[in-house]
């Protein structure tokens, strides 16, 4: 009885360690090469270039630019994920640039990112912001998730920011160090109900070894 017992012991712990282990494989981010668009941005330097690296379930923005213009005192740079066709902009987070005119944010948000957001874009904004949900018609640099080619003909309803304005619904304001999470409406699976055939396998193996050792006797 003692061995069964050990063996019994050693099935639960490896069942728990399995729980306890990531559901899924790490996501890779989707890379967003950002530039400065013609006919659509209308700001600062035509050389100016950035990389977005945007995780959608884990809602994680990585950004780097190279060759923004610093700014003037009350101005300050904002990124927005953007569904282009339905004239939607989430605000992710707002930075100052280097002397250089680089810089390097990292923000992580809570649920996970619509799907109908392809676009990644920078403005420029005021600061303090009286309506920081809303993009300012200042584009910076912007850049479409790959594949999404089509999309970018919906590009000519992106500078009718005064109109998207006053047509909600534009997502919840944030600070600089406090993003918001994008609401998520799906319902999640309980995790240890992925796991369920898996102990109903291992009980069975335990119960099949006792009965093996009772014979044995």
């Amino acid at each position: 009885m003692k061995t069964y017992w050990v063996i019994v012991a050693s099935i639960l712990v490896a069942a728990l360690a399995l729980i306890g282990a990531p559901a899924h494989a790490e996501e890779r981010p989707i890379d967003v090469p950002l530039s400065y668009i013609i006919n659509l941005c209308n700001t600062g330097s035509p050389t100016a270039v950035g990389t977005a690296e945007v995780w959608q379930t884990e809602a994680e923005v990585k950004l780097t630019v190279q060759g923004l213009d610093p700014l003037r005192s009350g101005q300050i740079y904002a990124l927005w994920l953007v569904n282009p066709q339905a004239g939607h902009f989430l605000p992710v987070g707002r930075f100052q640039v280097s002397a250089a005119g680089s810089a390097l944010i990292d923000v992580s948000m809570q649920g996970s990112l619509d799907p109908a957001y392809s676009m990644v874009l920078v403005t420029v904004q005021p600061d303090p912001d009286p309506h920081r949900g809303v993009p300012s018609s200042n584009y910076v640099i912007a850049g479409f998730f790959p594949g999404s080619q089509a999309v970018q003909k919906q590009v000519k309803y992106l500078p009718d920011t005064g109109q998207y304005a006053q047509h909600p619904p534009f997502e919840t304001t944030i600070t600089p160090d406090n993003p918001p999470a994008p609401a998520s409406t799906a319902q999640t699976t309980p995790r240890w109900l992925a796991y369920a055939p898996l102990l109903v396998a291992l009980l069975s193996i335990a119960f099949v070894t006792r009965r093996t050792l009772r014979k044995g006797k």
